[in-house]
C-alpha cells in the first residue's frame, strides 16, 4: 500500500523493515541505545548488571569503533562468547573479551543463484548457491536437523515449491507492557501458506 492509500497489485512480495532490538529490554532500568539495543561491555556484560549478559540482535556491540551488524554470525559468536565468559564468572577467572571475526556474506536469490563474498574471493551463481546450502546445513546443530533439512530442501527443489509463510500475530503492533506477545505462544497466529 502506497502512502496514498491506493495499491499496486503484484505476484511478489517485497519486504522491507527498519530493524531494532526487541522492546522488552526497554522495560528494565538497563540502558538502552541506538535502535533500542542494549549497550555491553567488551565482556558482554551489561554495564548495570554484571551478571546479566546480552547477546545477538539486542546487543549493541562495537569493533573498533563501529557498531556490528544485526547478523546471524554476530549472534552466534557472541553467544559463544557469553557462554565461556559465564563458565570464567562461576569459576572466578578473568574474563575475556569479545572479538568479531568476519567469516563473509552470503545471500540466496532463488534457485540455483546465490552470492557469495569469503575475504577476498566472491562467487556468483550455481557454485555459490551450493556454497550457501553447505555452509547453512553445516551450522545447523544436531546430525537429525541437518538431514531433516537437507530432505525438505531437496524435496521443494525438486517439486518447485515454494512455501511462503506470514505468520500476523493477533495482538497491536505497538509496544506496551500490557499489549506484548509472547513469541512462544502460538494463540491467535494465522499462518498463510
Amino acid at each position: 500500500m502506497l502512502q496514498n492509500q491506493s495499491e499496486i497489485l503484484s505476484a511478489t512480495v517485497v519486504w522491507t523493515a527498519g530493524v531494532r532490538g526487541e522492546p522488552l529490554a526497554q522495560l528494565s532500568d538497563i540502558k538502552t541505545g541506538e535502535n533500542g539495543r542494549v549497550a555491553v561491555r567488551t565482556t558482554l556484560q551489561t554495564e548495570e548488571y554484571p551478571d546479566v549478559y546480552v547477546i545477538g540482535d539486542l546487543a549493541a556491540i562495537s569493533d573498533d569503533n563501529r557498531a556490528l551488524p544485526m547478523v546471524a554470525q554476530v549472534a552466534m559468536q557472541s553467544g559463544v562468547a557469553a557462554a565461556q565468559n559465564i563458565l570464567r564468572q562461576i569459576a572466578r577467572q578473568p574474563l575475556k573479551p569479545f572479538r568479531y571475526h568476519d567469516r563473509g556474506s552470503m545471500i540466496t536469490i532463488g534457485r540455483k543463484a546465490a552470492g557469495v563474498s569469503i575475504g577476498k574471493r566472491t562467487f556468483q551463481g550455481f557454485f555459490a548457491w551450493v556454497i550457501w546450502l553447505v555452509i547453512h546445513l553445516f551450522n545447523l546443530i544436531g546430525f537429525r536437523n541437518r538431514v531433516m533439512v537437507l530432505i525438505n530442501w531437496a524435496w521443494d527443489y525438486l517439486l518447485y515449491e515454494r512455501a511462503v509463510r506470514f505468520i500476523f500475530p493477533s495482538c497491536t503492533s505497538s509496544f506496551s507492557p500490557s499489549s506484548y506477545c509472547s513469541r512462544s505462544s502460538d494463540a491467535g497466529k494465522k499462518i498463510i501458506k
